[in-house]
Formats: C-alpha cells, structure tokens, sequence
C-alpha cells in the first residue's frame, strides 16, 4: 500500500496495526503522551517524555531485539566520546553498549552501533554481529543478480534466447537466488556460531593469525579495533576470547586473504572444482544452458569465491593459517587438501545432516556438532597436505580415500567410550548421525589403510586389520589416549605435541607397509610378528607402564616413550 503511494510519510502508516499502548510521534514534538505499557516496558514513572529523552529510553529498554532500519549511529562504548562517533544529530539519544539490555542486536542499516559499543555489548552477555554481516545479504544477492546476466548474455549474443525470454527467466529465478543468499548467510553466521563457541581455547591461534596478516601488509588491528599482543595476553590470562563482533572482522579477513592466495594459483582450473561453478547458479539456468557456467568470464573468481566461503565456513577463520603455520605449504594447496579431506569424509554431507535439524534440537547442540565437523578438518587435513603430491588429481584422490573411509567406518565397533558417547548424544539427535558423528575420531587413521591398501594391492579390510592390531601390540593406542589427556598452553608444545602424534601415525603406517611387503595379512601377521620380538615388545611395554606410574603424564615422558615404540618397529 505503502509502496504504491506517490509519496509517502510516517503518517501514512496505519494506527490500526500497531500494538495497544503504541503510535506514530513526530521528533519535532516537545513531549510524548506515554500510555501504561509503555510506562512497563520502559520501567519509568513519567507519563510524558521529550523525544530525545524516549529514544534515549527505548534504547536502553529491557527487550529481545533492538533493530536499526535507518540512518545514525545510537550506540557506542563507554571509552568513546560523542566526537569520536561523528554523528552530531544524535548525540543527545546515543547510550554506551554497557548500558543495552536487548539480548540481540540486529544492523539493518550501516553504522547504528560503533564497533567498540558492540564489543563492549557483547563483553556484558548480548550477542550481535556487525553491520557488515547483517546487511550481507543485499550484497550477495547483487553478485548473482550480475553473474546472472552475464551467465545470459553469450546465449543473447549468440540469438540462442531473445531480451524477453532472458528478462522472463531472470525474473523466474528470483527464489532461486533467494535461497542461495540466504544459504550462504546461515553458513555465515552459522561459522561465526562456532568461532564464538572456541573463542577461548583459541585465542592464541587468532592472535597469531592477526600477527601473521599485520606483516604481510594485509591488517591494522588498530584501525579495526581488535586486540594487540598485550591486551591479547590479558584475555587469555582471564579465560576470554574475541567477542562475536571481533570474529567476524577476522572472517572477513581471513576469507579475502584465502581468496586471494587461491585465485594466483591453478587451483580454481582444476576440473573436480567445475561443480562450485554450476553450483553457485540456480538449476533452471543451468538446465537451459549447461555449458555457460564453463564459460563465464569470472569462472575463476566464482570457484574461488564459493570454495574460499566453504573453507572458512566449515573450518573456521584461522584454519588456513593453521594449517600454513603448521606445514610451510602456500594458502592454495590448504584449499587443495581441504577439498580432498571433505570428499574423503563426507564432511559437507554430515553438516547438512546436522542442518536439517534446526528447529527440532537445541542450537547449542547442533553448533557443538559443527564445532566437531571443524576439528576434524584440523585433525585430518595435514595428512592430505603431507601425502598427496600437489599434481594428483583431485577427484582420483577423494575416490581412493572416500573408499578407504567407507570401507573403514562399516567395519568399526565402537569401544565402551563410544557407546556411552552415541547414547547420550541419540538422545537429542538421530541415532545414526549420533554414531557417524562420535567415531569421526576413530575414521583418522581411515587414510593411513586407504594408502597402505593402494600400495599393496590387499583389501581395505586385511590392511585394517593389521594397522590396527599394530595399534594395539606396539602401544600406540596407548600412547594416542596419553596424548589426548595433555593439553599444553603453550602454542610450541601444542605444536611438538600435534608432530609426536603425526610420528605415532608414521612408526605405525611404517612397520604396516615392511608386513605388508613381505605377505603379512590381517592380525596374524601382527601376532607373528610379536612372536618373533617378544623380549624387545617387552621391554617397551614395562617402560611405558614404568613412565605412566611415575607421576603426571608430559610431553617429554610421550616423547620417551614414543622413541621406544620406534626403535623397536
């Protein structure tokens, strides 16, 4: 009604669809009747405010949103003055984040909270994003609304469809692209979710990352408000992390900065990505045209675009650097492995499994869910790094090694600490997402067999056999359980701890390859194999139970022990 007026104002709204005890008030007036609900809801005694006095009110009202639709900037924080806002209009209605009792903040404009007010808002418990990723939408939905006409124009050139017909299809795909927008703003959100949810375990990584993008030129934490070094150490020292407002500044970040380590490289050319492309256009247009998505001129840009969103999505803002940091590896073969971790566990399937069960769990499940969903990509994803030569094919790859986990998640009992796990969690979930979810752990090894497997032309299954009673006779298993028991603070131990496990993998993957080599099959070959080095099995065995007995576990008694299990194999 509204839109079909010649003009509109407020006054054209209709008084009839607004709550008892509401209205329509011109800020021009010099006071404002207040009725007794809004009296309640306000929690004063006044029965006339000035203008700037109920806006100051409303502002600082106990409620569950407080949405800004319009132009102004009404929040900042406590450490900022009224110059520092620059928005002199409303100076006499602007509240400090501290003083905010909404329990969500949304920006349907630009601007309505200063960055350090919705810091500090979301340091006393509310929870917002930033105006960047409220409004994240409007921008996207321009992105496929152009990629769209460019998709349309070779076929108009080329008189394969008229202006009409491409205008009529246009139009017919507006739900289409709705539903991709709103897709990627879920995913979006959903990752800042689990970031917010980690934030104190892993402040030392962000840190780190911010670090490592103020010296290749690409960040000023300053001028974006995010912690230096010291005030960083201070968090940690308390317990914190970055708030939900400073996390979605670092996804930003951290996915231009993927995007533009993965477009320099030849990664986006690769064919087994060439479904990123069809994917990002709606299936009507892709039905009429199959082979326009090929060949659009920003192919390259959108495969990028759509795998950079994934990565940090799934993964989480500062996997990337994690997974750099840890390897010495460029952005673009972290893409690379990560692509090949997802194909071989079937990781987007599971998180769209998990998906489906908004509305009928808890959220805070479902974001513990996706939180695992990361950790597994940081678990398997070096191994893809470390094994797979950079010129393998990438869907030769994911063919192998989904086969290996297949093969290996059929055949896996869970132990007793699985089933408890499986139990608790079938009570809120699914039985079998429950099941797929908690033996994610145990599916590590799954590329380890899958390589053996290739390599000595036996069944997945014998090879799973043998790996895992290797596991078991030499102590490894034992060794992995200490390992998960330590959690060191210091990011180098954490690093020396993350390579003792990856050397506990090696000595085992090592001496599976020698039995394999010389006719070994299943556990048998492992029981002879003992039989053979009974003494020296021994003697490792006693030293373990030796260290374990001798007071807290460490790093260096790990270290100790994992050499034993070395020379021995």
């Amino acid at each position: 009604r509204l839109f079909d007026l010649p003009r509109s104002s407020w006054d054209d709204y209709s008084r009839d669809m607004i709550g008892k005890g509401g209205g329509i008030f011109a800020r021009t007036l010099k006071e404002i009747p207040l009725g007794p609900e809004v009296k309640a809801m306000l929690e004063v005694e006044d029965d006339t405010l000035s203008p700037p006095a109920l806006i100051h009110a409303l502002l600082k009202a106990k409620t569950d949103l407080l949405w800004f639709g319009g132009i102004g900037t009404y929040v900042k924080a406590s450490s900022q003055s009224n110059n520092d806002v620059g928005d002199r209009a409303n100076d006499a209605v602007r509240v400090n984040g501290g003083e905010v009792r909404a329990r969500v903040v949304g920006e349907g404009a630009n601007l309505g909270v200063t960055q350090p007010g919705r810091i500090e808002y979301a340091r006393a418990g509310g929870r917002i994003d930033t105006d960047a990723v409220d409004n994240s939408a409007g921008v996207d939905t321009s992105d496929h609304e152009v990629n769209l006409k460019i998709l349309l124009s070779g076929p108009v050139r080329r008189g394969e469809i008229d202006e009409a017909r491409r205008n009529s299809l246009l139009a017919s795909m507006t739900d289409a692209v709705a539903a991709h927008v709103l897709a990627d703003n879920y995913n979006q959100t959903l990752a800042l979710s689990v970031a917010e949810r980690n934030a104190v375990e892993d402040i030392d990584a962000d840190v780190r990352f911010m670090r490592d993008l103020e010296a290749r030129g690409r960040l000023n934490r300053s001028v974006e408000f995010l912690p230096g070094d010291a005030a960083a150490m201070t968090l940690a020292h308390d317990r914190k992390g970055l708030t939900r407002p400073e996390l979605c500044v670092l996804l930003a970040y951290a996915k231009l900065d993927l995007d533009a380590q993965i477009l320099a490289s030849a990664l986006p050319d690769d064919p087994a990505l060439e479904e990123l492309a069809s994917g990002y256009f709606p299936p009507k247009a892709v039905a009429a045209f199959p082979k326009e998505p090929s060949r659009h001129r920003l192919k390259r840009e959108i495969v990028v675009t759509v795998l950079s969103n994934r990565i940090v999505n799934l993964a989480g803002p500062a996997f990337a650097f994690r997974m750099r940091e840890l390897s010495g590896l460029p952005g673009d073969l972290v893409a690379r492995a990560f692509v090949m971790a997802d194909g071989a566990f079937a990781l987007s399937a599971l998180k769209a499994r998990i998906d489906m069960l908004d509305g009928q769990v808890d959220a805070g499940v479902q974001v513990q869910l996706y939180a695992g969903i990361a950790g597994h990509f940081r678990r398997v994803t070096p191994w893809f790094l470390t094994h797979i030569a950079a010129d393998t094919p990438l869907a030769d790859a994911i063919a192998l090694y989904r086969a290996g986990v297949e093969s290996l998640r059929v055949r896996l009992d869970p132990d007793e600490e699985d089933r408890a796990r499986i139990g608790s969690l079938a009570r809120q979930v699914p039985e079998e997402l429950a099941r797929d979810w908690t033996l994610l752990r145990r599916l590590t090894a799954a590329p380890d067999i899958a390589l053996l497997a290739h390599g000595s032309h036996q069944a997945p299954d014998d090879v799973a056999a043998l790996y895992f009673a290797l596991g078991r006779t030499l102590g490894l298993d034992r060794l992995r359980r200490w390992s998960q028991r330590l959690t060191p603070s210091e990011h180098w131990d954490r690093l020396a701890l993350r390579r003792l496990t990856e050397d506990l993998s090696a000595t085992q993957r090592g001496l599976a390859r020698k039995l394999l080599a010389d006719g070994g099959k299943g556990a048998s070959a492992v029981e002879a194999w003992a039989c053979r080095n009974a003494a020296a099995l021994e003697r490792v065995h006693d030293f373990a139970t030796a260290l374990e007995s001798s007071g807290e576990l460490s790093i260096a008694k790990l270290m100790l022990a994992a050499s034993q299990v070395r020379s021995l194999a």
